[in-house]
């Protein structure tokens, strides 16, 4: 396949044997797959994706139970009809190509920036898109890898991927005896690379070509494994449901605490659940957060729950607030979201990367995965975690019948019950009150052929209709209300004045002419609207940094070092788009308690962090008496 752009072909007749001899013999992977861990790859110049395919499937096929961590980097993105073309050939990684290309049919691809989605339950992929140093520096500094394929095009057909920023990343990137493999052998590289840390060797290129590089980092950073054995999770939604499986699938043993009596319940309990982005007319950091999270979640469940995949999630959802009318273009543009994802029709658009969740269904399979991991997973209902003693060696759990849990890590995922620890009182949210209607389908003759988002949301799951939520800010009632019931017909009679006539009769006081039932559940929001998720700020310490800064001087917190507690996390305030947001925000949680690279941008998981609320507070003048700033 041939590139106009940088006048170069991508790879020649026998790509998969080039594949083979410079990236995986040149990393010596057959050997290093054959060890029981996990492995991570990081790839500049994602192209075709015949390397990764190609990887992927030799990974499967010598390790048994660990996962591969691929991560690649590509500017210059090809359409997935491109690459099924230019991989149709090999039939060697037939099975793989036909995964990836389904998986790109149906998430937003391309989208500038990470994207993090599983093309197997034990091979996570995060497509890079962008320039190759902006992205590089975008990976956390601790997320470091074994080994480096540099795959670009020439130096003298692209000199911009062999720039010298990219071996600092990449020695930024690397512990000790971190390995990498090159077709290249230009001066430029070896230079770069020999400059930056690497010890090179050469051996005879493929086929007809003179040589190529290997060799590997040499430094006195070890890879470290991870301490920690026990983890406690608080709060059994659907963050600390997600944050279970991802951490017994990594080997950890898991205790889950929840006040009640069985997982999804509270908010997470309602028996369907919208999962799309949040549509802006700019880029954003909650725009970014719930696209990429939407992406994660499709993988995810395609994935984890292959089989019974479309009994959980039903695709197509219209939106008919005119809001978004007015903001798709935009959105589309900012985002260079492909055609056939969204599309107007009339006084809506189809949203073709959106969709809902059957919850029960969803629920019946967490619990067959669970059972897989009895020997592992321990589940506390009616247990109210009501203290946490932080020490040197563990964590020190109490509940409301004085019994004491000892664990090495602590994963808060209990909503609005955060109030309850001092630890995280300095958290900016609160708590909003949704209403849900449902009914059985028999008693309209309205024929409900697609999901629809509008004020209001029109779901149509197996027997029944629902309709809702309502959004109230200063109503607790954890009783049905009337108010609410009016609310929720009234924006009916708004968006569908067909429906609303069979159910309410056009009663002037919005009043049900059928039976129906009512869903009350609490969210739990951030006042920015973003999760909140990370490694838990040690507020006070924090705080007191903060006093010895210049209150005159601007400062950004990303560049300011921000004290955590190692092994305490917090994964909450996903609000409204709980479901759509919880399932990337587990997989955060996950890969920092197992120490695997990060599957999103830097940048992102400062916007995430706890710590926003502290510094926020502490660059409001009129704030800082609050914390005797």
């Amino acid at each position: 396949m041939y590139s106009e752009k940088f006048q170069d072909i991508y790879f020649n007749e026998e790509g998969i044997e080039e594949s083979q001899y410079v990236f995986i013999e040149g990393n010596q992977l057959h050997e290093r797959f054959m060890l029981p861990k996990d492995f991570s790859v990081c790839e500049l110049g994602f192209g075709t994706g015949l390397n990764f395919l190609l990887t992927a499937k030799i990974f499967l096929e010598k390790n048994q139970h660990h996962t591969l961590y691929y991560y690649s980097i590509e500017k210059y993105p090809l359409k997935p009809a491109e690459i099924q073309k230019a991989l149709n050939r090999f039939l060697e990684i037939s099975l793989q190509l036909k995964g990836l290309i389904d998986l790109f049919k149906k998430i937003y691809y391309p989208i500038e920036g990470f994207s993090t989605i599983y093309l197997h339950p034990r091979i996570r992929l995060t497509l890079m898109i962008g320039d190759v140093v902006d992205m590089l520096r975008l990976i956390p500094d601790n997320s470091k890898f074994d080994a480096w394929y540099l795959d670009g095009f020439a130096p003298s057909k692209n000199p911009e991927m062999w720039r010298e920023e990219i071996y600092q990343e990449m020695a930024r990137l690397s512990y000790n005896q971190t390995t990498f493999a090159t077709f290249s052998s230009a001066g430029i590289v070896k230079r770069g690379l020999i400059k930056n840390g690497f010890i090179i060797q050469k051996r005879k290129g493929f086929k007809n070509k003179k040589e190529m590089l290997w060799g590997y980092f040499l430094s006195n950073e070890q890879k470290i494994s991870p301490k920690i054995e026990s983890v406690g999770i608080i709060g059994a939604g659907i963050s600390g449901i997600t944050t279970a499986i991802l951490l017994l699938k990594r080997g950890y043993k898991v205790f889950l605490f929840d006040r009640n009596a069985d997982f999804l319940q509270g908010s997470s309990g309602i028996d369907v659940a919208s999962v799309m982005p949040y549509i802006s007319t700019t880029k954003n950091n909650l725009s970014d957060y719930t696209l990429k999270s939407y992406n994660y979640l499709l993988s995810f469940l395609l994935k984890f729950f292959h089989k019974d995949f479309y009994k959980i999630y039903k695709d197509t959802l219209i939106l008919k607030k005119h809001q978004y009318l007015e903001k798709l273009p935009f959105f589309v543009e900012c985002y260079r979201i492909p055609s056939y994802c969204l599309r107007k029709n009339q006084n809506c658009f189809i949203n073709k990367r959106g969709g809902i969740i059957d919850t029960k269904e969803l629920l019946n399979q967490i619990k067959i995965v669970l059972n897989e991991y009895s020997d592992s997973f321990c589940f506390y209902p009616n247990t109210e975690i009501i203290d946490v003693l932080s020490t040197k060696e563990n964590i020190l759990l109490q509940d409301h019948k004085n019994s004491i849990y000892e664990v090495d890590a602590l994963v808060f995922c209990n909503s609005y019950d955060l109030e309850k620890f001092s630890l995280l009182s300095y958290i900016d949210y609160q708590k909003v009150r949704g209403q849900f209607i449902r009914f059985n389908k028999k008693f309209i003759k309205s024929l409900i052929k697609k999901n629809i988002i509008a004020d209001i949301s029109l779901f149509a799951l197996k027997q029944k209709i629902y309709l809702g939520s309502s959004f109230e800010y200063y109503l607790f009632s954890q009783n049905r209300e009337r108010v609410s019931d009016q609310y929720i017909l009234q924006k009916l009679e708004q968006n569908f004045p067909s429906v609303f006539k069979e159910i309410a009769q056009n009663h002037s006081h919005y009043e049900f002419t059928i039976p129906t039932e009512a869903f009350v559940g609490f969210r739990c929001q951030s006042k920015d609207y973003l999760p909140v998720v990370g490694r838990l700020t040690h507020w006070e310490t924090f705080i007191q940094n903060l006093k010895n800064l210049n209150p005159n001087k601007r400062y950004y917190y990303k560049d300011i070092f921000i004290p955590e507690h190692n092994n305490i996390f917090i994964h909450a305030c996903h609000g409204t788009r709980g479901y759509t947001t919880s399932f990337l925000s587990s997989e955060i949680i996950a890969s920092m308690i197992h120490q695997d690279p990060l599957p999103i941008e830097s940048s992102l998981l400062h916007d995430l962090s706890p710590a926003r609320f502290v510094f926020r507070k502490w660059r409001s003048s009129q704030n800082r008496k609050i914390f005797n700033l």
